[in-house]
């Protein structure tokens, strides 16, 4: 992956290569993935697609009967923590209000 803050180049600024020479759009780093513009709309989608498939899990539980302290654990536990993972490193620097909209 190439990131490169200038829109024109400049031969002063030199990018910054991550991986060597392969030009990507996106890479996974920690489970947090970073895009070559960097902004943050991958990462966003790969969120909320983890989350809504925790949330079925959770539907499933609440149609099995768990009462509603269990299931307020459960959603801590599993839903909860993949929205908030790595947020304070990506939420507020570079993300948009759609993104933060959607995540809410």
């Amino acid at each position: 992956m190439i990131i490169f803050f200038l829109k024109h180049n400049h031969t002063c600024f030199a990018p910054i290569f991550i991986l060597g020479s392969q030009s990507t759009f996106t890479f996974k780093l920690l489970g947090v993935i970073l895009f070559n513009d960097l902004t943050w709309r991958a990462h966003v989608g790969y969120i909320l697609k983890k989350a809504n498939s925790r949330l079925y899990t959770l539907r499933k539980l609440r149609r099995a009967g768990l009462n509603q302290s269990d299931l307020v654990n459960v959603f801590c536990s599993l839903v909860r923590t993949c929205l908030e993972y790595a947020s304070p490193s990506w939420a507020s620097l570079f993300a948009t209000s759609e993104d933060i909209e959607s995540l809410q």
